[in-house]
């Protein structure tokens, strides 16, 4: 939709009459701008110390724009979304789902965002202009910040920002300009300040704000165009104003609000100009007015309205020029309009709308011309669509949506316009965060784990396939601990790293212990996992890993390897699963490649006297034969999986010829049919391969054994005493990295 920075409202006198489910739908009446005022700056708060961080100049784009305002009671025609979902008393669970509660803890708002981890650390991301993340900054950020600790409840307004801490008291900071702070000044802050104690809940506006204490009572305060606070007045107020008893939620439009009393009666005021407050009239309201019977949850958009009812369904009225009302229309709604049933989680923007129903599927629908839905191919739609499963709760704001995913992770999505920095731009869902509201412990038979993730630490413990780690992110695994949960077997699970620069651990981790390292700064690149005991006799255990480069891999089992070795390539996510013995294997149907490891391969295979060529083996498997006194008499080699360009030479000193000249992947060097023997080899790689490997080879010579390991080219065997190559073993190895064993002694000549 075309921005317009300016206040201009298209009249259109036409109205239409749509009978059924007692509503009243009409034509667009006012044509809105998608621009949302910025608060004004007076002169004096330029004196402010620097604590405060405030931005005390009037922006020349305001200026240009005709938006600025004067300093308080400010009636604004700001039409960007400042949305908050209602925070409800009641905890909201989906029934048959054992997991933690979420509200309040994602807040999405016109220009920045919040979140609070599973430890209560409160983190901000986006718009910073007038201090709204808190940060002592009015720089933006494209990253989550942390905040503050002990925070249990979030909201985002235009400009200013939120939060409960556990004990009850409420802190704010950002835009002042209109007392929205409630601290009495109108000077923004750009840290939190305590603003009151005793608070169960907090929604905020566009620039007003509003919290229940733990009476019920509820309270507003900052800007009053269109009778916002309430109190029947035309006059804002820098300090909280009461307004209503027995209230156990609240949401804030952008000029309009909204609560639900303890008996579930829902209750509107505030600007009514497209019907937002469903009363069947276009009239604005000074006081609340009782609309609707046995409402359980309420979330306003800018100009629009949705309830959850008692019975699950979903009621939408209001604005509806780009279909956001869902009703496949674009005809403004005075009353509330059936929707959908089975609906557990609502939000609303700007322009576009957002559930989750009991299955845990995510439905959204309005305009989708900052890809707010998620999709690529339509600029709106004024029905639901389907948009992805397994979403536990969905919050959406200005032109960009989130959802917290049963795993505990953190998607958004959207792309932002130039002035608000959101910090995304993403037309897909990309994953931004993990920890947030993670299934809480298994009473039955379980495998957890924790990941110890680059930037994040530990992670807390993920059960039976829920991922841990990230993806999107470029974030490494650096450490892992697995245990077993609620099991009447007798047994253990065991489990081994491949680590940066090291290599496999040396011994097998069990039952909880850290398979990794911790401040290093090392990769994880790859996994082992293994049960024992009757475990390993009943359960066969299933794990697969998200890797740098790949994306989620095949499902390796029981022992067998899961990631990549030789390539550095990081494991960022891992999922692990116990399956009943001779069960199927878990879903790979997401997976991007089908194989659980990955390595580049080196091949070989040798022609033995009075054998033949045997079959090839690879990655240090023995060729050839030891204690039957059989010589070599040719060799074929040759690379696999490689991801680096480069190739593999070697030559051979054969009986009675020397040195040979060099060939390469998979040719002959030694001789076939001449019955002559193998004495010594050399081998290298080119290339980038050359730059990323070296190649180990040690030989099993006539008269000495097993000798040393040679590399990169080195002479391995000997000459001068016609003995003959029996075995041969050859491994590439990460550049610089550990050789398989002793390196003295891999030739000898006379």
């Amino acid at each position: 939709m075309k921005k317009n920075i300016k206040r201009i409202f298209l009249v259109l006198f036409t109205t239409i009459l749509i009978l059924g489910n007692t509503m009243w739908c009409v034509t667009a009446e006012e044509k809105k701008t998608n621009e949302l005022t910025e608060p004004t700056v007076t002169q004096s708060e330029k004196t402010q110390s620097n604590e405060s961080q405030n931005d005390t100049s009037v922006n020349s784009e305001q200026e240009e724009a005709g938006l600025a305002g004067s300093s308080s009671n400010i009636i604004k025609e700001q039409t960007e979304d400042i949305n908050d979902t209602t925070q409800l008393e009641d905890e909201s669970v989906i029934e048959g789902e054992n997991i933690t509660d979420l509200t309040g803890r994602l807040s999405v708002g016109a220009t920045s965002n919040g979140v609070i981890k599973d430890d209560g650390s409160l983190w901000t991301w986006g718009y910073n202009r007038y201090g709204q993340l808190g940060n002592g900054t009015t720089s933006d950020s494209k990253i989550p910040i942390k905040i503050m600790e002990d925070v249990k409840m979030v909201s985002m307004g235009g400009y200013h920002s939120a939060a409960i801490k556990k004990d009850n008291t409420l802190w704010m900071w950002g835009a002042n300009n209109v007392g929205q702070l409630g601290n009495g000044t109108m000077t923004n802050s750009s840290v939190p300040i305590k603003v009151m104690d005793d608070v169960k809940t907090v929604s905020l506006g566009g620039n007003h704000s509003a919290i229940i204490k733990n009476d019920g009572s509820l309270w507003i305060w900052g800007d009053n165009g269109y009778g916002i606070l309430g109190d029947g007045s035309s006059s804002g107020s820098l300090e909280p104003v009461y307004v209503l008893n027995n209230v156990k939620a609240i949401s804030l439009g952008l000029d309009f609000n909204a609560a639900i009393k303890n008996d579930n009666t829902l209750w509107m005021w505030g600007k009514n100009n497209y019907g937002q407050l469903g009363i069947g009239t276009k009239t604005n309201k000074m006081v609340p007015s009782k609309v609707l019977d046995d409402v359980k949850s309420v979330s306003l958009g800018s100009e629009h309205s949705a309830v959850i009812k008692n019975d699950n369904t979903l009621w939408v009225w209001g604005s509806n020029e780009v279909g956001q009302v869902g009703n496949n229309s674009k005809q403004n709604c005075l009353n509330p309009v059936k929707i959908l049933d089975n609906v557990v989680s609502v939000s609303l923007a700007t322009w576009h709308s957002a559930v989750v129903k009991s299955d845990g599927t995510l439905w959204m629908w309005g305009s989708n011309n900052y890809h707010s839905l998620g999709i690529d191919s339509l600029s709106y739609s004024n029905t639901p669509i389907k948009i992805m499963d397994n979403v536990k709760i969905t919050n959406i704001g200005g032109t960009h949506s989130g959802v917290i995913k049963n795993d505990g992770t953190l998607w958004f999505w959207g792309t932002s316009d130039d002035r608000y920095n959101t910090g995304l731009n993403s037309k897909n869902p990309i994953e931004i965060m993990d920890d947030i509201g993670v299934t809480v412990q298994p009473t039955t038979l379980s495998v957890g784990y924790q990941t110890h993730i680059q930037d994040y630490g530990w992670q807390n413990y993920r059960y039976n396939g829920d991922t841990s780690g990230t993806s999107g992110q470029g974030k490494r695994l650096e450490a892992i601990c697995i245990k077993l949960m609620n099991t009447n077997y007798s047994g253990s699970i065991q489990y081994m790293t491949h680590i940066q620069n090291i290599g496999w651990e040396s011994n097998w981790k069990s039952d909880g212990e850290i398979s990794g390292t911790l401040g290093q700064s090392k990769r994880l690149e790859a996994i082992k996992i293994q049960l024992t005991g009757e475990m390993a006799n009943q359960y066969d255990i299933y794990y697969r890993v998200h890797a740098q480069n790949i994306g989620w891999m095949g499902w390796a089992k029981n022992g067998e390897q899961a990631g990549t070795a030789g390539y550095a390539y990081r494991l960022e996510a891992i999922q692990i699963k116990l399956v009943k013995k001779g069960g199927s294997a878990p879903d790979a149907s997401d997976s991007n490649a089908s194989e659980a490891f990955r390595h580049p391969m080196i091949q070989y295979q040798t022609h033995v006297q009075n054998v033949g060529w045997q079959g090839y083996v690879q990655d240090g498997a023995m060729s050839g034969t030891s204690g039957q006194s059989l010589r070599l008499e040719g060799i074929h080699i040759n690379l696999s999986n490689q991801d680096y360009a480069g190739s593999i030479q070697y030559k051979t000193h054969v009986q009675n010829i020397g040195w040979q000249n060099w060939v390469s992947d998979g040719a002959l060097s030694g001789t076939s049919g001449q019955s002559l023997r193998l004495e010594a080899i050399q081998i290298q790689l080119t290339g980038e391969m050359a730059n990323h490997f070296d190649v180990y080879y040690r030989v099993h010579s006539q008269n000495i054994g097993w000798m040393g390991w040679a590399k990169n080219g080195e002479e391995a065997g000997t000459a001068g005493f016609a003995y003959r190559l029996e075995g041969i073993e050859i491994q590439l190895v990460q550049k610089d990295g550990a050789a398989p064993g002793l390196t003295d002694n891999h030739f000898v000549q006379r």
